[in-house]
């Protein structure tokens, strides 16, 4: 941890460097076109190269504006190393704490039998490290009653239950819940579906122990993807033929990872403020086949709805549970979300998109980020009422935008579509997983092609 430590030091000592200098200052430079920016390099050492910083938007806290373009420039120029990316999130890991007050305990889950994927088994002989968090809030509510099942981010590839506890803790603070968090398996050593089988496998122990508690599924990125692919698998197994498994109380995702064919407009048209880097880069090929992630074997697998749940279709006879998502205006993955929404329109899933927001802000909270601690508040709010709520409550969506100065309005999720350059409509020319529901998107400017998956049609408007 020591290098780490130092190695962040580092790179806040180069900011601090600049923004004293007499002759050049780091708000002097932001104002600069961006190929006028300074370069500057990480020790000899390391062999990395900072990327240039990039426009912030005035909105943004301090917080926000700080550690954010430290932590694009690292994860920018580490995206070619699988080592250099895990090293990079431990640093941000080491960022964060969690208050005394907060109860944490070590836990193991056994793999199910049950957790069949594609008529793929699981292993059973491997049990999935996982961790109670409980806030103080939720103290004195026993681990046997109504739960909150987490699921980490990180590209299915990264971090781990503890590295998210500045998430998890406050979200268990805000819903007044216990709260597990699981450590499932990461790739490239375990490939899909060995993440969604450990999701299965955490989702059963947690009914088995008592069927009548309600379960809230939640988990940001790769995690909330991991969430709703849960509920899927769940919605497709449960009928007569097969095994019979409640559905989730719902969920709660923040920025979830359903696309990973980064087929929609956003995740090119919010590369210069996002953080995110692009498709990772394995020029050791740790996985044999062509492919654009570690998470899958190949590339044919991006189809699946298990792996994207944006290629789910719509099953009016079998809705999935309420869903809340939070998306950040400015981040990558928000296209996917809305799309997901609009796709899925039997079931009842509420966007609230947060102004200027890069991806999965909330770990800002802990900083005193204002618009983190917002959403958590509302996720946690969320969580509570469907807790006082029959199960068979009928739940509206209700999407709103919430502006950095605290104002909330109704948002129209076909209005944002269309402002955000998607026209989502259907066509006979779509490839097979695009029918019934998924279509043609349309991104302005980007000309008429087929993204390099051909798994959507991009037209000019």
């Amino acid at each position: 941890m020591a290098p780490l430590a130092s190695l962040l030091k580092h790179h806040i000592s180069m900011l601090a460097q600049l923004s004293s200098t007499s002759t050049i200052s780091l708000s002097t430079i932001m104002l600069k076109p961006i190929h006028q920016w300074p370069r500057f390099s990480l020790p000899t050492a390391v062999n990395w190269t900072w990327t240039p910083l990039y426009v912030i938007p005035h909105s943004w806290s301090l917080a926000l504006s700080i550690c954010v373009p430290v932590y694009r420039g690292l994860l920018h120029s580490a995206r070619k190393s699988l080592t250099a990316m895990r090293a990079v999130v431990a640093i941000g890991n080491y960022l964060h704490s969690i208050p005394k007050g907060v109860q944490i305990i070590h836990t193991t889950i056994q793999t199910s039998p049950l957790a069949i994927v594609n008529e793929i088994p699981s292993d059973t002989h491997f049990e999935i490290p996982a961790e109670w968090v409980i806030a103080p809030s939720a103290r004195g509510k026993g681990i046997n009653d109504n739960v909150i099942l987490y699921f980490h981010g990180g590209g299915y590839f990264l971090s781990d239950a503890e590295g998210h506890r500045s998430l998890t803790w406050q979200l268990s603070q805000t819903a007044s819940l216990p709260l597990l968090s699981i450590s499932y398996r990461l790739a490239p050593e375990s490939t899909f579906p060995s993440q969604l089988q450990d999701a299965i496998s955490a989702y059963l122990h947690l009914i088995q122990v008592n069927p009548h508690r309600k379960v809230f599924l939640a988990g940001d990125s790769a995690g909330g993807g991991l969430a709703i692919a849960l509920a899927l698998w769940i919605r497709d197994q449960s009928s007569p033929a097969k095994i019979n498994i409640p559905q989730p109380a719902a969920i709660v995702a923040f920025a979830p990872w359903i696309d990973l064919s980064h087929s929609f407009p956003s995740f090119r048209n919010h590369a210069s403020i996002d953080y995110l880097p692009a498709t990772t880069s394995d020029p050791r090929h740790t996985v044999v086949g062509k492919r654009t992630h570690y998470y899958t074997s190949s590339d044919q697998q991006l189809r699946d709805p298990l792996v994207s749940p944006v290629f789910a279709h719509d099953r009016p006879e079998r809705p999935l549970p309420p869903i809340l998502i939070h998306v950040g205006e400015k981040e990558r993955l928000r296209d996917e979300s809305l799309a997901f929404a609009h796709f899925m329109k039997s079931s009842p899933i509420r966007i609230e998109m947060f102004q200027d927001m890069p991806h999965v802000f909330q770990t800002f909270a802990s900083m005193g980020d204002s618009m983190a601690q917002i959403s958590l508040q509302r996720a946690g709010a969320f969580i509570q009422e469907l807790c006082l709520q029959k199960d068979d409550a009928v739940i509206q969506p209700h999407n709103v935008r919430i502006n950095c100065n605290g104002t909330i309005n109704t948002m129209n999720l076909m209005d944002e579509i269309h402002r955000g350059h998607l026209e989502l409509e259907r066509t006979e020319h779509a490839p097979k997983g695009l029918q019934n529901g998924l279509s043609g998107i349309s991104g302005r400017g980007l000309g008429s092609k087929i993204s390099n998956h051909g798994l959507a049609m991009f037209r000019a408007l």
